[in-house]
């Protein structure tokens, strides 16, 4: 069963706020009342409420959240967002809670979220049913860094009937969100309709599926050693010029792991697989002197660089719009 002692303070102690994320839930107010009980200074804490501004009882989800911490003498903070569309989408708000945090914060601040291990399963499944690679199957991290920002999972190795576990000997009140009965929501569908089916016949499928996350992150772990070494090895007067004849001596799979390297460190632009497939391409031409250039975007074309290769050599430079 979870304890407030499972939280390890020596990780906590060197930032200087811990924003929690609050929304009012189970998993967020068992993380607000472990972390109250483990520092005698909540001072540090602050309650981090975001308001989606969706449902008719926002507001009122809102006062209560900043009752709660109030009672535990922790800080609160609140951001509305004001969404009108009730069918948003996940990625949207998630996007916006993490665009809240990042308003939020200082150099030196660390956000704390409530995930836990039925919330990891849930997001390894979710990404093989979208189609994910071996990053993606590594699931959420415990730590994280996001645009210089920290983030801190503590319950990952906890389940949601622990937590239940432990807000009921605590006697911790917490508000029923009625949208998390909405199977119209990707992950409300795999919790409440596909989980249930799939542990009927496969008791087992929780452990299944997180072995196969920690194998990924094994493996993960051992692509990211060759890629960095191969990078290093390619190198030219900067971060962003590579020698094509060097990327050329690996073979085609090598090639590829070393490019999503070059490009996540270099820049924050996801590449599709037909993308890659161009500049691979690109890389094993012998045309010597010809000008070639590929423009990479992210989704929302705020950043988009062009990969370009003059003289066998290969740049990665910012596209600048007017």
């Amino acid at each position: 069963m979870f304890i407030s002692n499972n939280i390890s303070l020596e990780n906590l102690k060197n930032f200087k706020r811990i924003g929690i994320g609050f929304s009012g839930g189970l998993d967020s107010c068992v993380l607000l009342h472990s972390l109250s009980v483990s520092f005698q200074d909540t001072s540090k804490l602050v309650a981090i409420h975001i308001n989606h501004g969706i449902s008719k009882d926002s507001d009122l989800w809102e006062k209560k959240c900043k009752d709660i911490a109030g009672d535990l003498n922790i800080p609160f903070y609140t951001k509305k967002l004001n969404f009108k569309d009730s069918n948003v989408s996940e990625d949207t708000l998630r996007e916006a809670r993490y665009k809240a945090f990042e308003e939020w914060a200082q150099e030196g601040d660390l956000i704390c979220t409530a995930h836990h291990k039925d919330d990891q399963l849930e997001t390894i499944f979710f990404r093989l049913m979208r189609g994910t690679g071996i990053e993606g199957l590594k699931g959420i991290p415990v730590w994280r860094k996001v645009s210089g920002l920290s983030y801190f999972r503590p319950f990952l190795s906890f389940s949601k009937k622990e937590l239940f576990e432990y807000a009921v000997l605590n006697n911790i009140k917490w508000t029923e969100d009625e949208s998390n009965l909405d199977v119209k929501f990707s992950r409300n569908f795999i919790r409440n309709s596909v989980f249930p089916l799939l542990l009927k016949f496969w008791p087992r499928f929780g452990k299944s599926l997180l072995f196969l996350s920690k194998e990924a992150l094994h493996s993960q772990s051992i692509l990211d050693e060759i890629s960095k070494n191969d990078l290093e090895s390619c190198r030219l007067r900067s971060s962003e010029e590579l020698s094509v004849q060097k990327v050329n001596s690996f073979s085609y799979q090598r090639i590829r792991n070393l490019l999503y390297r070059w490009l996540s460190e270099s820049s924050s632009v996801s590449l599709s697989v037909k993308q890659m497939e161009e500049i691979i391409n690109l890389i094993t031409q012998k045309q010597e002197s010809s000008d070639h250039v590929i423009l990479i975007s992210s989704k929302d074309n705020n950043n988009s660089h062009d990969l370009r290769m003059f003289k066998r050599v290969l740049y990665l430079l910012p596209k600048e719009y007017c």
